[in-house]
């Protein structure tokens, strides 16, 4: 999404995520450019199950029931028909086009970095091997071949996205998204959730703060420098 520059919602599990928010969002979008594209992990499909769970009166008949398949089967296919009834709803015309990139992306060749990268990595497994070490997982630290014990990879837990990272930041800023879809009820008394520009501001008037903060510090501990000279 950020390599792109063509995303305009990009949805990820590790922010909050509200549907009449996203929705309200992309109506937004579309009155202003006349289309969209929006990007949703594999993994808001627990967060959409969470948010439906929450709704219904019977939580647990939910989880166990087809619901809970069907949305964590694909989540694109779950946006794409609450996007089309919140569309057809206001009458607008539109055309929707659901893409899976899985296969897309597998299909793709390995380019010669790749396999060269694999090919020293399986290198690395049998010398390891050879070398009487157990229980570990051949990989790339810091630009170093390292062997890594596979109990640590596994205490690491997956990879996530911090939503208050730069990276974050940088993609919202090119999206021009909110930095995450929360319901009013979670919002503590805000009006809605924080832009990219209206978050660059809160963190830039905090530095200033801190700078303000700092020279008052400084011009008063050289006036006590003056009095106690005057004193003297």
């Amino acid at each position: 999404s950020l390599a792109s520059n063509d995303v305009d919602i990009a949805l990820i599990p590790e922010i909050e995520f509200s549907e009449a928010k996203f929705l309200e969002h992309l109506l937004k979008v579309l009155q202003k450019k006349q289309h969209a594209v929006i990007v949703a992990a594999e993994g808001m499909a627990e967060v959409v199950l969470k948010e439906l769970q929450q709704k219904a009166t019977g939580g647990d008949q939910l989880a166990k029931g087809g619901a809970t398949q069907s949305i964590s089967g694909d989540i694109g296919q779950h946006l794409r028909a609450k996007i089309k009834a919140c569309l057809s709803e206001r009458k607008m015309d539109h055309r929707l086009v659901n893409i899976d990139p899985t296969y897309m992306i597998r299909s793709i060749p390995a380019n010669a970095g790749d396999r060269v990268y694999c090919a020293v990595l399986a290198q690395q497994a049998v010398h390891g091997a050879m070398a009487g070490f157990t229980g570990f997982s051949a990989g790339m630290v810091s630009t170093n071949y390292v062997y890594i014990p596979i109990l640590e990879v596994i205490k690491a837990g997956p990879r996530k996205v911090d939503p208050n990272g730069q990276m974050w930041y940088r993609l919202i800023t090119s999206t021009q998204q909110p930095a995450s879809f929360k319901a009013d009820s979670d919002l503590g008394g805000s009006s809605g959730s924080l832009s990219a520009g209206e978050l660059l501001a809160a963190e830039k008037g905090k530095g200033e703060e801190h700078v303000a903060g700092a020279t008052a510090t400084s011009a008063g501990a050289a006036d006590d420098k003056v009095a106690e000279g005057a004193s003297q």
